[in-house]
């Protein structure tokens, strides 16, 4: 019995992608290398998943090529057993199911691993309304910077304007946006 080159792709790369998932990282591979003599070097290289930058799932990450083989593979040994299929529509099949199959569960992976992720990320707007403290003083002329608590992420800093000169630690009430800066009133007027 002769063994498929369809065959052998599949389950080469079905089991890598199974010893991938089963321990647990996933495309993720870091590697330390230290010398020591006189000198202390210590390097530190991510070898990444196949990212273009930002956030996400890369859709040139190693799962996502172990899949796009596995199905490629699994595809071709099952056309190839039927053999009702020229030599050339065979491969030309296999990668068209496969295309279609790793772009479906690409979608799927990434509406369950990137889409569903809360954020921490805080717009300008989100500080409306809220009460802050004045870190570094404000003018009439020149902007001052201010530090609110958020439930997304806790501190955050911008940079504040207002109508009145404000000095460091007073407390403020966050009133509008404007531009790369937030809008203050002083809450405690009587000083």
């Amino acid at each position: 019995m002769i063994i498929s080159m369809y065959l052998i792709i599949a389950l080469v790369c079905g089991l890598l992608l199974i010893i991938m998932a089963a321990l647990g990282g996933i495309g993720d591979a870091d590697f330390d290398a230290g010398i020591d003599a006189d000198l202390d070097i210590d390097a530190d290289v991510d070898v990444g998943h196949g990212d273009f930058g930002g956030t996400g799932i890369s859709p040139l990450s190693i799962p996502v090529l172990l899949i796009f083989g596995t199905m490629f593979g699994c595809t071709g040994a099952i056309l190839e057993a039927i053999g009702d299929m020229g030599e050339l529509w065979i491969p030309l099949a296999s990668l068209i199911v496969a295309t279609i199959i790793t772009a479906i569960t690409f979608v799927i992976m990434v509406k369950i691993f990137v889409n569903s992720q809360g954020s921490t990320a805080v717009g300008l707007s989100d500080l409306v309304e809220l009460e802050a403290l004045v870190t570094i003083k404000i003018t009439k002329e020149d902007p001052g910077q201010i530090v609110a608590t958020t439930e997304q992420r806790g501190r955050v800093t911008a940079s504040a304007v207002a109508d009145e000169d404000i000095a460091t630690n007073s407390q403020v009430k966050i009133t509008g946006v404007i531009g790369n800066s937030v809008r203050v009133e002083k809450l405690n007027k009587e000083e």
